[in-house]
């Protein structure tokens, strides 16, 4: 899944910010309620306002009138892990205890959330939720109502694309989101009305690790190009890999085939994608930024329920982003400074292989071109 928080933000103390523009303008009102003084009938008319700041800045109309949910914590990680569950999401996961750390959080998901029930808000934290975090989750709903995102999500789940193309399109979601967010919270900051059109940040270009940054920049390169019309036409046809979103998508050559392991039962397998390898480097490595071309890549987890071993086969644009690739993968497996884990990396031209096991197995044995 796409490596957003999973766990909830640290509550805050309720504040009541003055803002230095039209206070005649009621979407620019950032009071929050204190817990005690929490009133549905606040929320109502404070997504009322929002609402009508969505619709005049996305250029779509709710076909339903928003409303949030309010649920205690037990009941929103109870939806959480439902929707998990529904959209079996669970072996995409066998891959976390050897390419990721083992000691991953757990609790609510707030990606599948974010995705499914945006505009389920837990009610411990309203006293931290502000105007600026409703607005994303506003426009997920919008364009949900509009293009049924959610429906093609699981259709690529049901279809086993459960990797690179899910996560591609998952951040064009999230991407219309913050870019309509980050309008919002210019307008808040300045009292000047938000224009699409006035240039995409740069900063956010060479951001890999996020899907927030990565889907925002391409969101704003898509209205570049055609506005909200070349938008909503993305949601028809949308990207098929992050490489694509990120603008780094290259052709395979034409024998990039899996290596074989023909002696393994395959338990997963998945494209993966520069955005989902990028997070799982971790927050100290993981510094592709300056490759040039993410070509193709297939990932794998082969064995039983006593040895299993993940292979990954990844094609780069040049040589070079090749030599990236491995010299930040192998700095990733030093740095987890785990004695159960046996890898193994090789970088042959534009190709690089990953063998990855905690298991009792010689991975030079069972990838003997490799050693």
């Amino acid at each position: 899944m796409l490596f957003w928080p999973n766990s909830a933000p640290e509550e805050a103390a309720a504040t009541t910010t003055t803002l230095l523009v039209n206070s005649s303008v009621p979407w620019v009102d950032r009071t929050t309620p204190v817990n005690d003084e929490f009133e549905p009938s606040e929320w109502e008319r404070r997504v009322a306002v929002l609402e009508e700041w969505v619709v005049e800045n996305r250029g779509l109309q709710f076909i339903s009138p928003p409303r949030l949910e309010f649920q205690d914590q037990d009941s929103v990680l109870e939806l959480s892990e439902s929707i998990y569950a529904a959209i079996d999401l669970s072996s995409y996961d066998l891959a976390t205890p050897l390419f990721g750390p083992q000691d991953a959080s757990s609790g609510i998901d707030w990606s599948v959330l974010y995705l499914h029930a945006p505009l389920v808000i837990q009610t411990e934290l309203t006293e931290i939720v502000t105007s600026e975090y409703l607005i994303p989750r506003l426009v997920a709903e919008l364009t949900e109502q509009h293009h049924g995102y959610r429906e093609d999500l699981v259709r690529l789940l049901e279809s086993g694309l459960v990797g690179d193309q899910y996560e591609a399109l998952a951040t064009l979601v999230i991407g219309d989101a913050f870019f309509v967010g980050s309008g919002y919270g210019f307008y808040l900051a300045t009292g000047i009305d938000w224009e699409p059109d006035s240039g995409c940040m740069q900063a956010f270009l060479v951001l890999f690790r996020s899907a927030f940054d990565a889907g925002t920049a391409y969101v704003c390169s898509l209205y570049a190009e055609g506005g909200w019309e070349a938008v909503d036409a993305a949601y028809a046809d949308p990207p098929e890999s992050t490489a694509e979103i990120l603008g780094i998508a290259c052709e395979p050559p034409a024998d990039a085939a899996m290596t074989p392991l023909p002696r393994w039962p395959v338990l997963f397998y998945a494209q993966r994608g520069p955005i989902w390898f990028n997070a799982t480097l971790g927050p100290t490595l993981g510094d592709i930024s300056s490759i040039s071309g993410w070509c193709a890549d297939h990932q794998r987890v082969v064995g039983t329920d006593s040895a299993r071993i993940l292979i990954m086969d990844i094609w780069l644009g040049t040589p070079d982003d090749a030599e990236i690739i491995e010299t930040e993968t192998i700095d990733h497996f030093l740095t987890m400074e785990d004695p159960d884990l046996d890898a193994l990396v090789v970088r042959d031209g534009t190709w690089v292989g990953i063998a990855v096991t905690r298991s009792d197995v010689d991975l030079c044995a069972e990838l003997p071109g490799w050693c």
